[in-house]
């Protein structure tokens, strides 16, 4: 083994004033590749932010004002480093501003961030949101409309190519009609607000549940219990039989 010569790391605190809506993060570069919105319960709203950064510090961030938070999917090549990041806030609020401070330009640069639902359409890139949107209701729709063409086609002019095309119409229909996956949930298991292992237990299922799956996210299942109350279960705590 070898032993390096001690050295000296000189540091310096920010000059100024700090903003009050300094996040934490410190880059030399980062932009907000994606932003997304769920309704957590009928008081909070779930916002999910997906950060680039270069030679930036991400497992720092903290957003003042929020009740919850959790960071996922970091991952660092060489100097620029990713990750996406998960917070929870009052749904009264309708934007929320963070700032990074700029190593390069030496100052800090703000961001806004829209948490309007009628200002701007809910998302969920990683399965954070029970709903569907409005294409796959176009989806739907489109496939019943053909599903009465093909069967008039049919009957009027019997042949049997525009059957087969009703066979796998109808085939993708069900497919698309199909429910969720029905979870069986122990008596006594956690509701997590978000699907990450420091996550901060909302309540406790009091009885043993079955509850269509909303959406996975890791070894999280998203389930809506009573109340519209909406949060992640761990895998570990489904029914054993």
């Amino acid at each position: 083994s070898h032993s390096l010569p001690s050295q000296h790391i000189h540091t310096q605190a920010f000059t100024g004033n700090v903003p009050h809506d300094f996040c934490g993060l410190i880059a030399s570069d980062c932009s907000l590749q994606t932003s997304q919105l769920s309704t957590f319960d009928t008081n909070t709203t779930l916002v999910t932010i997906t950060l680039r950064a270069h030679e930036g510090n991400p497992e720092a961030i903290h957003i003042p004002g929020a009740l919850e938070e959790g960071i996922e999917k970091l991952t660092r090549r060489q100097a620029v480093v990713t990750a996406e990041y998960y917070f929870v806030i009052p749904s009264t609020q309708k934007s929320i501003t963070l700032s990074y401070y700029n190593t390069v330009q030496h100052r800090f640069i703000p961001t806004t961030i829209l948490t309007d639902y009628q200002n701007k359409p809910v998302a969920a890139q990683v399965e954070l949101n029970p709903k569907a949107n409005h294409f796959d209701q176009l989806k739907k729709y489109g496939s019943i409309a053909l599903v009465f063409f093909f069967i008039i086609m049919f009957l009027w002019q019997r042949d049997r190519l525009y059957l087969i095309l009703l066979i796998l119409i109808l085939a993708v229909t069900i497919l698309i009609y199909q429910p969720h996956n029905t979870l069986c949930i122990q008596e006594g298991s956690s509701l997590y607000i978000l699907p990450t292992p420091n996550s901060r237990s909302s309540t406790t299922i009091t009885e043993k549940l079955k509850t269509p799956s909303l959406g996975e996210h890791g070894k999280y299942f998203k389930i809506n219990y009573r109340h519209g109350t909406i949060g992640w279960i761990r895998h570990e705590d489904l029914c054993k039989n």
